[in-house]
């Protein structure tokens, strides 16, 4: 405008209302990512998932072996049908006692973790507690999701 380029300066600024009605559209739409599917440790992808991800998940959970012989819960959060995510423990009554609670590195945001501990009470899950050691990394996640401690573990109500 101040080089009398009005053309252009109307070519942006035509630019700039189409960007901020694409910015508005999508900051409007709440779109579902994450999908919550509950399984047993007898599942074949929950199987596949848990070696994949074997060393990293035993850098966070250091004491951490699936018993085949005593099956546990498992919540996977996937997006586009792949596992990205898992809550894996024992089920007593609305609380589960959680083994691992893990997020592949691509999801290490926090928001597979929110996700999993908004929608898992609608599979009658109200509480999630950690009894088993961690490393200090897992540790910093949890208070930063909540949870807090009671000098024997961790634990969030939802």
């Amino acid at each position: 405008v101040l080089c009398g380029a009005l053309p252009l300066a109307l070519m942006n600024l035509c630019l700039i209302i189409i960007n901020v009605i694409n910015l508005w559209n999508l900051m409007k739409k709440k779109e579902e990512i994450f999908d919550l599917v509950q399984e047993d440790t007898r599942s074949h992808l929950l199987q596949h998932f848990l070696e994949k991800y074997k060393e990293d998940i035993l850098h966070f959970f250091p004491d951490y072996q699936l018993d085949e012989q005593n099956p546990k819960t498992a919540f996977l959060a996937c997006r586009d049908g792949a596992p990205i995510g898992v809550i894996l423990g024992d089920v007593s009554g609305d609380t589960v006692n959680v083994l691992i609670d893990y997020s592949t590195p691509a999801y290490r945001d926090c928001s597979v973790g929110r996700y999993m501990y908004q929608h898992l009470p609608s599979k009658g899950i109200h509480a999630l507690r950690f009894s088993k050691a961690m490393s200090q990394e897992h540790v910093e996640y949890l208070k930063k999701m909540g949870f807090t401690s009671d000098g024997s573990g961790w634990s969030l109500t939802m």
